[in-house]
């Protein structure tokens, strides 16, 4: 992928899987968050320019003539548009408006889906976010099941209230928003990168920031990273999936200490 300033719509356009790398924690935005994200649409300007922010990606090979991109620093924004777009859609199509192209640019071309998140919630998100499947409270197994599905119920209950021409309009501008997309060559370029960008959204945890400064200081201190990064991006994948298991009864500062 080229780095530079795209719109969102030349952002999903083509043979792209996007995928959440298992060393990102999993979904967390809440509804703050999610009020923010909708409100930067509806208030935006339709004559102006609209910059939805930096994301950092790093390319994977080519498979069955997809191209699949990780995304290093940007997931929850990623998640929440493609949650949001897939809302947005199924309101226009209920208009009778025909939507296929969109589906297929920004939700699932073909057998494949455009975003890919963390394995242990991957078909949850697939059969009960992005498809209409119906669910039952056993089927959601992690707190962040349970964040995507409050999302995508949030988001619907907003675009509820919009008329047609006003859906008809945030499409619009969505796909106009301005991207500034940054790909990087491996986990070492990465790490330098993240160490300095910041993201709107919820702020970076202490056991993020704990993580980014061990991958900064590795990144600075070896003349070949690359393996200790592995290492350490597969340490704080396990520390993310064991804390989801006891997230509602104790903060993530305490687990840190």
């Amino acid at each position: 992928m080229e780095n530079g300033q795209r719109t969102i719509s030349s952002l999903f356009d083509g043979r792209k899987i996007f995928h959440i790398p298992k060393y990102q924690r999993a979904y967390a935005w809440e509804e703050k968050q999610l009020s923010d994200f909708v409100d930067d649409f509806e208030n935006q300007d339709v004559n102006k320019d609209y910059f939805f922010g930096t994301i950092l990606f790093q390319q994977r090979e080519r498979v069955d003539n997809f191209e699949h991109i990780d995304i290093v620093d940007g997931q929850q924004r990623i998640t929440t548009l493609i949650i949001f777009m897939k809302m947005l859609l199924e309101h226009l199509k209920s208009q009778g408006d025909d939507v296929e192209i969109l589906e297929e640019t920004y939700i699932q071309y073909k057998d494949e889906y455009k975003l890919k998140v963390l394995p242990h919630d991957n078909d949850f998100f697939h059969s009960y976010i992005l498809q209409d499947n119906n669910i039952a409270k056993t089927v959601i197994r992690t707190t962040s099941q349970k964040k995507l599905l409050d999302a995508k119920t949030y988001l619907g209950k907003r675009l509820a209230n919009y008329e047609p021409d006003v859906l008809r309009e945030l499409k619009d501008k969505i796909e106009r928003t301005k991207i500034l997309t940054y790909s990087v060559v491996d986990n070492a370029e990465a790490t330098l990168i993240f160490e300095t960008t910041n993201d709107r959204g919820k702020l970076l945890t202490n056991l993020e920031k704990t993580k980014s400064f061990l991958m900064y200081k590795t990144y600075l201190a070896s003349d070949n990273p690359e393996t200790h990064l592995d290492t350490i991006q597969n340490r704080f994948s396990e520390i993310y999936r064991e804390y989801e298991s006891v997230e509602d009864k104790i903060g993530e500062d305490a687990i840190l200490q």
